[in-house]
């Protein structure tokens, strides 16, 4: 698949599984960047087409929550088309994870990662 190893595509979401512990330390660091944010790929959650995914309330809701916690950063001022979802290795909850606002689509952000 485009998304790496064991990445599948769930309706227009790209999901990114995390791999085991001796599977991250044999594999290189990817970096991904989005607008001026860079992080890496063993951060990431998920990958998630904006018009696909916003139908449902949860995920209206998970992003509500997490623009009033102050956890969305918008990486582009044009119309946004996915969010991706990442966390800090090693933070507890929600304070190591992030939601980063794209104009770019979940097929370009994958071939990146």
């Amino acid at each position: 698949t485009k998304g790496g190893a064991g990445a599948r595509m769930h309706g227009r979401a790209m999901l990114v599984p995390t791999a085991p512990l001796s599977a991250q330390r044999d594999r290189q660091r990817m970096y991904i960047t989005l607008g001026t944010e860079v992080f890496s790929d063993r951060d990431v959650v998920g990958i998630f087409d904006m018009d696909a995914t916003t139908v449902s309330k949860r995920t209206r809701d998970f992003l509500r929550a997490a623009q009033e916690g102050g956890r969305v950063v918008d990486t582009s001022f044009e119309l946004p088309k996915a969010f991706v979802v990442a966390a800090r290795r090693g933070a507890r909850g929600r304070d190591g994870e992030r939601v980063y606002i794209t104009q770019y689509n979940t097929q370009t952000i994958s071939r990146r990662a």
